[in-house]
């Protein structure tokens, strides 16, 4: 390993008037030394990154080139990436990306490897990074893919709020669109949909989007290109980014007077999501992101009324089965059969004519919180929906409520079980049903031991208030 007073002497370099080609010598040096943990070390503690900030820009090409290929390879490192930061790298490298088109590639690299940490994500939107950015994706040869290094950086920067506030300005989201349209470049559709998930972000912190959503007209004219993407396209990787776009769309995203609906009819939808959702058909994420666009659908209530009625339906109980195990892809599923049932057109026809209920009554069970929460926002509405006009539970109503009961208290019953009959280990009486009513298919007492109780707090008698099916006590 070479020696710390080497790299020191190296470093050392930089903090005199040395001849360029002498530091150019030197760079190239230090380059190959940071390969070794220990020189990266050393370099870092000499403050070399300070040292080199006097020389960006500087008047010899081929010095800015060997300083930028040292740096890159030095920004792997956090603490290198925090000193560059400290020593305003990021003014300096945008400021060469329009001085000379030969410092544009490793200036992009170093750059995204800056854009990587969210707290400098938003110290390029006082630069010109954005304007200089958009230029250089819009105005890419028309018919190639833009770089790697430059839809990375365009990438990470459209994660920013405010970054992408500034590049869907000045018509800067349909110029993005067009050249997706033209090339079918995924990476450029990764950045669309970015931009997407911000506008999507900003729905959710309104009272009231139909009002108050700025946005709105944004992506209406967009909506039946991106859509043809879909359709039309046979790469993997743009399906997954376009359909991942489509899911963070709303109804307010769309032009004024269209509907999914509309959308659906016209693209037919439900059957083209059935065909993504056959087991085997596509790989997991395009499966992840059908289910998330069916469930953006599922939010208006004709659409649910063609998913309800169309084969989509039966293909996401497919899914369901098939993909048990994923706690992400279940709780996209939930999210769906929440809004069908929301719909009192819709509700019937999921409950009546599928597995739906079964299928989200085992998620109580699941050890996953968030999956247990969405499991429980579903059988609410189940609950809310199945009742008579005196406000008393129907069949699957009271189905729900059994096994919420069973549930809850369900390690307690387990032990009861163990313990057996004979062994008791406190008074057991065959308390009334939530609802007072021992003839309720309801009752607690139903496919559990009759003289099953549960006590907390020495009380012994139901909360008669309480319709959610936990059986807790007061």
């Amino acid at each position: 390993m070479v020696k710390r007073h080497l790299v020191e002497y190296l470093v050392a370099v930089f903090s005199h008037s040395a001849s360029a080609p002498l530091l150019i010598l030197a760079a190239v040096f230090l380059k190959k030394l940071t390969l070794f943990e220990e020189n990266k070390d050393a370099m870092l503690r000499s403050n070399l990154v300070g040292r080199l900030a006097r020389f960006a820009p500087c008047s010899s090409p081929e010095l800015i080139i060997a300083m930028l290929r040292l740096l890159f390879n030095l920004s792997f490192d956090a603490g290198v990436r925090d000193q560059m930061v400290r020593h305003s790298f990021i003014p300096k490298l945008v400021g060469l990306l329009k001085e000379n088109h030969k410092f544009r590639e490793v200036s992009l690299r170093v750059l995204y490897h800056l854009s990587v940490d969210d707290r400098c994500k938003s110290m390029f939107t006082y630069t010109e990074a954005i304007p200089i950015v958009m230029q250089l994706v819009i105005k890419f040869p028309p018919n190639r893919k833009i770089t790697r290094e430059l839809a990375a950086l365009a990438g990470n920067l459209s994660l920013n709020k405010h970054n992408a506030e500034l590049m869907c300005a000045n018509k800067g989201l349909s110029a993005l669109v067009a050249r997706v349209e033209r090339t079918r470049d995924p990476l450029l559709m990764k950045v669309v949909r970015n931009l997407s998930l911000w506008t999507f972000d900003v729905q959710q912190d309104l009272e009231d989007p139909a009002k108050e959503y700025l946005q709105r007209g944004l992506w209406s004219r967009h909506v039946t290109q991106i859509l043809g993407f879909a359709i039309e396209t046979e790469s993997h990787d743009l399906l997954v980014e376009v359909l991942g776009t489509l899911g963070n769309l709303t109804r307010h995203d769309l032009l004024r007077g269209a509907t999914w609906a509309k959308y659906i009819e016209e693209f037919s939808l439900t059957g083209y999501l059935s065909k993504l959702l056959v087991p085997g058909m596509a790989q997991h994420d395009v499966v992840l992101e059908a289910v998330v666009f069916a469930g953006v659908l599922a939010t208006e209530r004709d659409a649910a009324n063609a998913i309800a009625s169309s084969s989509l339906a039966r293909s996401l109980e497919e899914v369901w089965r098939d993909k048990s195990d994923d706690a992400e892809i279940t709780l996209q599923l939930l999210f769906t059969f929440q809004h069908l049932l929301a719909h009192r057109e819709t509700h019937d026809e999921i409950l009546y004519n599928s597995r739906v209920l079964l299928d989200v009554l085992d998620c109580l069970g699941n050890g996953n919180e968030a999956v247990v929460s969405y499991a429980n926002a579903c059988l609410d509405l189940v609950m809310e929906h199945d009742r008579d006009e005196t406000g008393a539970l129907g069949e699957l109503g009271a189905q729900v409520r059994r096994r919420r009961f069973y549930s809850h208290n369900r390690e307690w019953l387990e032990i009861v079980e163990q313990e057996g009959a004979g062994a008791p280990t406190m008074s057991r009486t065959n308390y009334p049903s939530p609802t007072a009513s021992d003839e309720e298919s309801g009752s607690p007492n139903s496919g559990v031991n009759a003289d099953v109780g549960v006590l907390s707090g020495g009380s012994g008698e139901w909360n008669t208030g309480r319709d959610d099916g936990y059986g807790q006590w007061d």
